[in-house]
């Protein structure tokens, strides 16, 4: 048996994909849970509070719902948003304490025609539209099995497409060859220079609005940045490892990482802030010690 887990926003359309594609699964829909939990507090006539809290009722509830379905060995999907690495971390993490069986994640990414189709079909979403759903799916992170995923896959007008490979190619700037992306290893003493990294503070720089902050790898997870590190998002042998740098108020589409790998980009084709972003990369650790420069 496969876990199976579908992400994307509102009106991506990922009940129909899971109806159409796995009919005879079980289907559990955070959007659900929280449409539940707000139709209960205005019937009791409870306070509604704060959106926030409503919202996370509804992941702990769905995620307790999918540990012991999962635990009984049932063929269950998860629908969620789950744009961030960190928030899917924690559901993988909780799912393995119930079951070894690969786990796979599919991405929603609808053409523009297809969300305009979908909202067209909600009176509300009509209110906000295109650009409202636009903004969110800008916000994803695209998974990688580096996360601990079996495959990773996009959901687009092509069909279903096996993603699987490309976040994941451990690509590293090479100094010697002026920014091209190479393959390469890492050798013993970039190992131990790695090793423990991250237990103390160090400088996290946001590729994408420029914020710094003196964090440990647990405090800069906490706060969802996603960097390498001892308890980050992405492990301490991803220092100097093309991969997204950025704050937990910006999504990765403006990274150097993104540029290159989902929109094929040259090294000549990157703006100077995705360039100076790569340069650090490049001299990751050493760059991002507290008693060095910027």
């Amino acid at each position: 048996m496969t876990v199976r887990i579908v992400m994307g926003t509102a009106y991506s359309g990922k009940t129909y994909f899971i109806k159409e594609n796995f009919p005879d699964s079980l289907i559990l829909s955070v959007g659900e849970y929280q449409r539940k939990l707000m139709a209960e507090r205005k019937k009791s006539l409870m306070p509604l509070g704060e959106y926030r809290n409503i919202i996370q009722l509804a992941n702990d509830q769905i995620k307790k719902d999918m540990l012991e379905l999962l635990a009984q060995g049932k063929d269950v999907i998860m629908e969620h948003t789950l744009y961030k690495a960190a928030r899917r971390k924690e559901y993988l993490e909780a799912f393995r304490t119930v079951t070894d069986e690969p786990i796979d994640i599919y991405v929603m990414q609808p053409s523009d025609e297809r969300l305009l189709q979908n909202i067209q079909k909600n009176d509300e979403e009509r209110e906000r539209g295109i650009d409202w759903i636009k903004s969110q799916m800008r916000e994803i992170e695209i998974p990688s099995i580096n996360e601990g995923f079996a495959h990773v896959y996009v959901v687009n007008d092509k069909g279903i497409q096996d993603w699987s490979d490309k976040p994941v190619e451990r690509k590293l700037i090479d100094k010697n060859t002026k920014l091209t992306l190479i393959e390469k290893g890492l050798g013993d003493e970039e190992k131990k220079k790695i090793a423990g990294f991250g237990d103390k503070p160090f400088k996290h720089i946001c590729e994408s609005c420029g914020a710094i902050a003196v964090l440990t790898s647990k405090e800069a997870y906490e706060q969802g940045w996603d960097y390498p590190g001892e308890g980050a998002v992405y492990p301490p042998s991803m220092f100097g490892v093309l991969s997204p740098r950025t704050c937990g108020n910006c999504g990765i589409t403006e990274t150097a990482y993104w540029a290159i790998v989902f929109e094929g980009k040259t090294t000549a084709e990157l703006s100077e802030k995705q360039l100076q972003a790569v340069e650090r990369i490049m001299q990751e650790p050493d760059i991002l010690r507290v008693d060095s420069e910027v």
